[in-house]
């Protein structure tokens, strides 16, 4: 189990007999829009919580629905994620200092 999405994380605290830290995660992609004309949907791993944003919003419980069917309806956690990755989203639209 503790061996589980371990791709670019230090494995020192398993070492140590710990658990792993969970990592925040931005999503993007692109090839909808470019695909289909669709809105490029956007979002945060953070935790459990899967959130994406698009013009009909979507949040997944991942232990509970890994397959990301039935979308979990949580007014504080959505607003709390929203705000994240549109914080992200103008942060990488920002240009960068030399």
């Amino acid at each position: 189990d503790k061996l589980q999405d371990i791709d670019g994380v230090s494995v020192v605290p398993l070492l140590r007999g710990e658990d792993l830290r969970s990592r925040d995660y931005e999503l993007e992609s692109y090839y909808p829009a470019h695909a289909y004309g669709w809105t490029p949907p956007r979002g945060l791993i953070r935790g459990d919580d899967k959130f994406i944003l698009l013009p009909r919003t979507e949040l997944y419980r991942l232990s509970a629905d890994p397959g990301e069917s039935n979308p979990v309806r949580n007014g504080a956690v959505t607003r709390k994620l929203r705000g994240m990755a549109v914080m992200f989203q103008e942060e990488m639209n920002q240009p960068r200092k030399p």
